[in-house]
């Protein structure tokens, strides 16, 4: 399913419009301001359950996207141990090092 994003953002507009004036961020202070701190905590929460069906289609997206980050991370790892170990292997080569006189 795709999810709008403009659409998904009137949403919000929408439902934040329909909080109590207490949970306005307070614009003449910083955003990160204790204040706007304590009204984001009680925000977020609230939008998250008013819009969870997209929130939660998100998270299972975000999820399968987690595990193919961390399979391509762990991929890309083992191959720059592998270009170490060739590169180290060369540069004894090229030196006509003694520990690769065994060695075909």
């Amino acid at each position: 399913m795709e999810v709008d994003e403009e659409e998904t953002r009137t949403e919000m507009k929408t439902i934040l419009k329909t909080f109590l004036i207490e949970l306005e961020l307070k614009y003449d202070e910083k955003f990160t301001s204790e204040s706007n701190d304590k009204i984001l905590r009680q925000v977020i929460p609230r939008l998250i359950e008013a819009i969870k069906l997209r929130v939660r289609l998100l998270y299972k997206q975000r999820g399968t996207l987690d595990k193919d980050n961390h399979r391509l991370h762990r991929n890309n790892r083992l191959n720059e141990k592998k270009a170490r170990r060739v590169k180290g292997a060369k540069s004894l080569f090229d030196k006509n090092d003694e520990k690769l006189e065994n060695y075909d």
